[in-house]
C-alpha cells in the first residue's frame, strides 16, 4: 500500500498531496483507506 501511494504522490498536485502523506505516514494504511473510503462524499 505505501509503494503505491508513494508512486502516486508525484502525479497528484501539490496542494492535494497531504492526504497521500497521511496514508505513507501512517502506521496502518490499509485502515486508513478503509475509513477514508467508508467516509467519501458522494
Amino acid at each position: 500500500m505505501r509503494a503505491s501511494a508513494k508512486s502516486c504522490v508525484k502525479k497528484l498536485p501539490r496542494s492535494k498531496r497531504d492526504l497521500i502523506y497521511n496514508v505513507i505516514n501512517s502506521r496502518s494504511p490499509m485502515e486508513l483507506i478503509a475509513f477514508l473510503a467508508e467516509n467519501l462524499d458522494d
